[in-house]
């Protein structure tokens, strides 16, 4: 029989062996071996014994899984288990039935004191070849099977304005939510909100009139207080008193009119209206097609939203064309901000970028092999980046200076034509229609400079998220970083090129809880010449150079373990005071008394450890345990 025993030591494994023989690898924290006899007397014939365990992963409600198998039914809860004795040797199958709301993530049977499991069953069973003296341990771990959610969420906020004569508080603002006419929901106004859980619908919030206060309603909530709730989703509806003033307060409608007849498509939502006051804002929302409506002291006011590209914007109704209003007390007014698509030609214009691939020089590459980017101020424009095309890829443009680039190609040269200048830029005029043609020439071999790749790795599993820093002899990348985890901000390689022939070093800085394992380049002609942290390349004409830096862990010390053996004595009418001999490793014929310990016994980690017990007349050996790293 094998059993294994894992030490605490890094990435070391300890094993512990015993038939005639009882072998034990260290790992750093020792251990006992006990070894148990029974006198030698007539016995019964041997069975073994299985215990089953229910795991549950997540929240325990309570449910009995209910399991077939060991000559029965029986059923368990989670975190329960159940032990059947005085098995026969054979074959047994336990199998979990299927429990609403549960799934089963996983199943196995372990033997005790090995550490090899077997699972051989149909779905939701395990089966266990038992032997005499076995004790297999069988677990079945559960899950409970998440749903979709079948409610939105709806929070509706009070917000009270009393900067006149008003004295109500939200309280007394008591706001309704409908569905088909009828209220489903109801309750006392909230400055931080009532949140009720609805199925996905239509509904409307509304409330009923205050005197001496003016209502909206915005956010989720159209001016009229309607909203869709989606399944799942969340929504915060505003709801908005103000009192009317000492001398009462006017009623001022915003209307956003949205027209898309020329490929626009800008919601209502897309634009922010603003009311200011002697230049100072008063009140800012989105755009609403059926209106947001203030409570306003009586004054001048001016209505206005910022540029939005590609619509022209109006003003009409209570308001002048430059969005000036005049509000009197007591009084409703009602202003239109239209907003319509103009026509691309007169105000965007179009590039188009074509590939050419010369391929004079036995190059092989095609037009799609060439990523092309378009780019405003650093950002990619829509469509970009696209792969070259022969015959050419459009791109609506709104005025402005733009860039053309691709990306460095071993054995290729770029070159820029038509409406770009040579380093790719291009400037769009409204209603200009422009090309530019990247050209790529393949290059005999002497032409072409070669790039370096330095990709920084660490084990599987081992990313901290530590950056690690390097130099190099490049020019203009004197210094840079690389990581290894998700996070965009750094990548785990970076490309350096083109580069002319000739010798560049890539020095990994020293960085706390990392050793560098090893500096691998491959695709230099020259060998490159590694020297501690620092490698150093001398590359030649079309060469495409990796190096990989490979770190680790800095290893942990490991301690020595020990060993010593524990004598355990069973059956009727046994000697207390008998002695029995032990050999640990070299040290042989050690007496140990039953039920007593020898001495410890200290050995090298990682180090293979042979125990063994003399026979003693009257006696057998009669197994033995596993118990952190023990055998008994």
């Amino acid at each position: 029989m094998t059993l294994a025993m894992y030490g605490k030591s890094r990435r070391r494994r300890g094993v512990l062996v015993l038939a005639a023989l009882l072998a034990i690898t260290l790992g750093i924290a020792g251990g006992v071996a006990g070894l148990r006899d029974r006198q030698a007397t007539a016995q019964s014939a041997e069975t073994g014994s299985i215990t089953v365990m229910k795991t549950v992963d997540g929240t325990d409600d309570g449910t009995m899984f209910a399991f077939t198998g060991l000559g029965g039914g029986f059923s368990l809860a989670g975190g329960g288990s159940t032990t059947f004795d005085e098995l026969a040797p054979g074959y047994y199958t336990i199998t979990e039935m299927k429990a609403d709301g549960w799934q089963l993530l996983s199943f196995g049977c372990t033997l005790e004191g090995a550490m090899t499991a077997r699972s051989a069953a149909p779905a939701g069973g395990t089966s266990v070849d038992l032997q005499a003296g076995q004790h297999w341990i069988c677990n079945f771990v559960n899950a409970p099977v998440e749903t979709e959610p079948e409610t939105a969420s709806l929070t509706i906020v009070k917000e009270l304005v009393n900067d006149g004569p008003g004295t109500a508080v939200e309280s007394d603002f008591i706001i309704s939510v409908s569905q088909g006419g009828s209220v489903v929901q109801s309750g006392a106004g909230s400055a931080t909100g009532v949140t009720y859980d609805l199925p996905a619908g239509d509904y409307v919030v509304s409330e009923g009139p205050h005197p001496g206060y003016e209502s909206s309603i915005r956010g989720a909530c159209d001016g009229d207080g309607s909203v869709t709730l989606v399944a799942g989703e969340s929504y915060t509806c505003v709801v908005r008193n103000d009192d009317s003033g000492s001398t009462g307060n006017a009623s001022l409608t915003i209307i956003k009119e949205l027209v898309n007849d020329d490929d626009g498509i800008a919601a209502e939502g897309d634009f922010t209206i603003s009311v200011s006051r002697g230049g100072t804002e008063v009140e800012s929302d989105s755009g609403s097609a059926t209106g947001v409506t203030y409570s306003l002291p009586a004054g001048d006011y001016v209505v206005a939203e910022g540029p939005h590209p590609g619509y022209e914007s109006s003003i009409r109704g209570a308001c002048d064309g430059d969005g000036t209003v005049t509000l009197a007390a007591g009084e409703s007014y009602t202003c239109t901000v239209r907003n319509d698509d103009i026509a691309a030609s007169e105000e965007t214009g179009t590039l188009t970028v074509i590939k050419e691939v010369v391929n004079d020089d036995e190059g092989v590459s095609v037009a799609g092999d060439f990523m092309i980017s378009v780019m405003s101020g650093g950002t990619d424009v829509a469509g970009s980046p696209a792969a070259g095309s022969d015959t050419g890829t459009a791109y609506t443009l709104d005025a402005g200076t733009y860039t053309v680039s691709e990306g460095f190609y071993t054995g290729y040269t770029t070159a820029f034509a038509g409406d770009c200048a040579a380093d790719g830029t291009v400037n769009m005029t409204a209603g200009a229609d422009l090309t530019c043609t990247v050209v790529n020439d393949d290059t005999d071999a002497v032409e072409v400079l070669g790039s370096i790749t330095v990709t920084k790795t660490v084990p599987d599993g081992e990313d901290d998220g530590t950056d690690f820093g390097f130099t190099s002899t490049v020019t203009g990348s004197e210094t840079f970083a690389l990581d290894v985890d998700t996070d965009a901000t750094l990548g785990n390689s970076s490309t350096f090129g083109p580069l002319t022939p000739g010798l560049y070093t890539f020095t990994e800085a020293d960085v706390a809880g990392w050793d560098l394992d090893s500096i691998v380049c491959t695709g230099s002609a020259a060998a490159p010449l590694v020297d501690g942290s620092s490698v150093t390349i001398d590359i030649a004409t079309d060469e495409v150079v990796n190096c990989t830096f490979h770190n680790m862990p800095e290893a942990v010390t490991e301690q020595p373990g020990f060993v010593k053996v524990r004598k355990i004595v069973t059956g009727d009418g046994a000697p207390a005071g008998d002695t029995f001999t032990v050999n640990i490793g070299d040290n042989m014929g050690i007496p140990v008394a039953a039920g007593a310990d020898t001495t410890e016994y200290s050995f090298d980690a990682d180090e293979t450890v042979v125990v063994t017990e003399d026979i003693t007349p009257g006696y057998v050996l009669q197994g033995w345990s596993l118990t952190q790293g023990v055998v008994e």
